[in-house]
C-alpha cells in the first residue's frame, strides 16, 4: 500500500487547511416564560488517527482486520436548529426542539469483500443527511423538602 496525501504537496497525513466555521443563534422572547430559538452553525470532522493510518491493524473484540485510509477527508457539517422552551416556574423547564444536519464528505466504515479475512476501511461519501426532534424536561424538585437542592432532567 502507498502512502499518499490528497494534496501531493504535503507529507501523507499532515492536515493543511482552513475552514471558516460560521454560527448564528437568534432567541425570541415569545413570552416572559417562553423563548423560540433558531440557530446554524458549521462544524467540521476530521479523521482519527486509526482511520487516517495506512497499517493493517487486528481487532481482537470484532475479529476483523483494520485498515486505515491516507486519502480521507474532512467531513464539512451545516447544522440547522429550532427550539420552543417554556419555563414555567424558576428552576423549571420543557422544550421541543428539531434538528437537520447536512454532511459533506462523511467518513463511513465499509468492509472489503475482496479481503481473505473480514477487512473494514474507511471512505468518504458524498453526503448524508440527518432529521431529528429531541424532548427535554428538567424539574426542580423543592417540593420534597429532603430534594430542595435538587432537579430532575430527561
Amino acid at each position: 500500500m502507498s502512502v499518499v496525501s490528497a494534496d501531493e504537496s504535503l507529507p501523507a497525513g499532515e492536515v493543511n487547511s482552513i475552514d471558516i466555521l460560521p454560527a448564528i443563534n437568534i432567541i425570541y422572547e415569545v413570552k416572559k416564560d417562553m423563548n423560540a430559538r433558531v440557530s446554524y452553525s458549521r462544524t467540521i470532522a476530521r479523521p482519527t488517527f486509526r482511520e487516517l493510518a495506512p497499517f493493517y491493524s487486528f481487532d481482537f473484540i470484532g475479529d476483523f482486520v483494520l485498515v486505515g485510509n491516507p486519502q480521507l477527508d474532512r467531513a464539512i457539517i451545516d447544522n440547522f436548529d429550532t427550539r420552543w422552551e417554556f419555563f414555567p416556574r424558576p428552576g423549571d423547564m420543557f422544550a421541543v426542539s428539531g434538528f437537520y444536519k447536512r454532511f459533506g464528505n462523511p467518513i463511513e466504515t465499509v468492509i472489503e469483500p475482496l479481503a481473505q479475512n473480514t477487512e473494514l476501511s474507511f471512505r468518504n461519501v458524498p453526503e448524508a443527511r440527518v432529521l431529528g426532534i429531541e424532548l427535554e424536561a428538567r424539574k426542580k424538585l423543592d417540593f420534597v423538602p429532603l430534594l430542595k437542592n435538587f432537579h430532575l432532567g430527561s
